[in-house]
């Protein structure tokens, strides 16, 4: 069963990386740089819809950066649940 998963998780960490490899996906990148609020802060002042909608977009741009930057180890322990020190990218 885990080697089912860890499987599946280094072929989709391939795809990230084939997807946001190349030079349109750079672009895609940038792009949602800027619309998951990557740079920008996450908090509306004074509206809390707004806030958790900017929270769920950002969460798209963490997963993503999960997969792009993390290695399959790594991967592997965040799908099951366990605790990893990303403070290093590890590829």
């Amino acid at each position: 069963m885990n080697d089912k998963v860890k499987q599946a998780v280094e072929d989709k960490k391939r795809d990230y990386q084939q997807a946001f490899g190349s030079p349109a996906g750079q672009r895609v990148l940038k792009d949602l740089m800027s619309f998951c609020y990557a740079v920008d802060g996450c908090y509306a002042k004074g509206d809390a819809n707004e806030t958790m909608l900017r929270l769920g977009a950002h969460e798209v741009w963490l997963h993503i950066c999960r997969h792009l930057n993390l290695s399959t180890d790594k991967l592997f322990a965040v799908y099951m649940g366990q605790t990893v020190n990303i403070g290093e990218t590890d590829g």
